[in-house]
């Protein structure tokens, strides 16, 4: 589960650096903000209650992730980890749902920023002003326009293997977090919407 977190950094990265070094990302307040947030508050917390992994061990984990892509010799542009995007998305992110639901009653805000990003990216990549190689554009390309069947693309079962109708809070913060970053920035969602949750 916490192999969830470079898919969910390569939407942020798209869409507000381009196809830069990994350690690029951490040059952004926002950014490392946001990622210190999904680690230590969303996805250890669930492997912790889920997977009953300790704290101390996930925290270890989450804290070498974040030492390793911040290494400026790491030459691994974001173009190459995206690869097969949908797919990762599906393996590495989309499972962390049901878990989280398990113990909390609200929508993982990180995640949910994390899964808007994406949405904007594989837009981009549909109108072909992002080129990136996924094998699953074909099926996605009949929901991108203008991203207004949001609900409808994230209960493709076809694509995801589940179905997010059955968290309709999750896909309307979706929903909302994609308009909020279309009028603003992924940098302003963050500082929004992450305030709002620790409320």
């Amino acid at each position: 589960m916490l192999s969830a977190y470079p898919s969910i950094r390569t939407d942020l990265t798209f869409l507000e650096l381009g196809d830069k070094l990994p350690n690029d990302f951490f040059q952004v307040p926002a950014f490392e903000r946001y990622i210190r947030h999904i680690l230590f508050n969303e996805i250890g917390p669930t492997l912790q209650h889920y997977a009953h992994i300790e704290q101390a061990a996930w925290e270890q984990f989450g804290r070498a992730v974040i030492d390793r892509f911040k290494n400026p010799f790491l030459a691994h542009r974001w173009h190459a980890i995206a690869l097969q995007y949908t797919t990762k998305m599906k393996m590495r992110v989309f499972p962390l749902i049901a878990p989280w639901y398990s113990f909390q009653g609200k929508p993982p805000v990180g995640l949910a920023i994390g899964v808007a990003a994406y949405l904007l990216v594989i837009r981009e990549a549909a109108s072909g002003r992002l080129v990136i190689q996924d094998d699953l554009q074909p099926k996605l390309s009949q929901y991108i326009n203008g991203l207004k069947s949001t609900h409808d693309l994230l209960s493709d079962k076809d694509i995801w293997e589940l179905s997010f109708a059955d968290y309709p809070e999750f896909s309307n913060l979706v929903q909302e977090l994609v308009e909020f970053i279309e009028a603003n920035s992924i940098g302003q969602a963050i500082e929004k919407y992450l305030k709002i949750n620790a409320q």
